[in-house]
């Protein structure tokens, strides 16, 4: 019993010294939380630190690659307009060789012999007189060639609304055209530029011709007949219903 005062006291010391830590705790200021404290900010100090680097050389490598890549990308698109230029430059030059070829085609293929005008005194012909053979072949010469730039279908049905239906002929695609190549594919012959051939039509008849040139829009004839200055253009509707002929010789 004589030590039960001794125990009594240091219980009541350790219950003190128990209080006064639990005091520090709930008021933020025990050491050993201190400690642990200024452990914990300094390794998220030091987290922080790391993250802002690791941040600076991302940040550093995308512009480089940016950098590296906008350069690649403005080297090609120059690369590119130069090529374009070039193309257009040849395609202006070839563009300017067909135009001189033909004007050159149209020079060359004037009349076989020249036609000279010669002071010839004509008698007046009678209200009555039949016109003479030379006269209508004259006249069939000089008759002006109609151009259909329209397609058949579309000059049918303009028609359709001017005239009486059953007034209008029927109009009938029998002939097979086509373009391949600059090149005419008529009835599954081939005709080019430059090429002799008979043409027939409805206003001038049949006369034996050449190609002088040939294009998605029309196809344009000439004679070849000496003095005879007859010119046929003719469209690829013009050749698939049949008003323009072409045969490659005479029958």
């Amino acid at each position: 019993m004589a030590h039960l005062p001794k125990f009594a006291a240091s219980t009541e010391q350790r219950i003190a010294e128990l209080q006064e830590e639990l005091r520090l705790v709930e008021a933020g200021e025990h050491p050993k939380f201190l400690e642990k404290l200024r452990e914990f900010q300094q390794k998220q100090a030091d987290e922080i630190e790391m993250i802002d680097i690791m941040y600076e050389r991302e940040k550093e490598e995308i512009e480089r690659k940016f950098r590296l890549e906008h350069a690649a990308i403005q080297r090609e698109l120059k690369e590119r307009e130069d090529d374009l230029v070039q193309a257009l430059l040849l395609e202006v030059d070839d563009r300017i060789r067909f135009i001189e070829a033909e004007v050159a085609v149209l020079d060359v293929a004037g009349p076989a012999c020249p036609t000279f005008s010669m002071n010839k005194k004509c008698l007046r012909r009678r209200p009555h007189d039949t016109p003479t053979s030379s006269e209508k072949k004259k006249a069939r010469t000089n008759a002006p060639a109609i151009i259909h730039l329209l397609p058949e279908h579309i000059i049918a049905e303009d028609v359709r609304l001017l005239v009486p239906a059953e007034s209008i002929p029927s109009v009938v695609q029998h002939h097979k055209v086509s373009m391949e190549n600059g090149k005419l594919i008529y009835e599954g012959k081939t005709y080019q530029r430059g090429q002799a051939l008979v043409v027939q039509t409805e206003n001038y008849g049949a006369f034996a011709g050449m190609i002088l040139s040939i294009c998605d829009q029309y196809i344009q004839f000439r004679s070849t007949v000496p003095g005879d200055t007859r010119q046929v253009l003719a469209t690829m509707d013009d050749l698939e219903s049949g008003r323009v002929i072409l045969r490659k010789k005479i029958v």
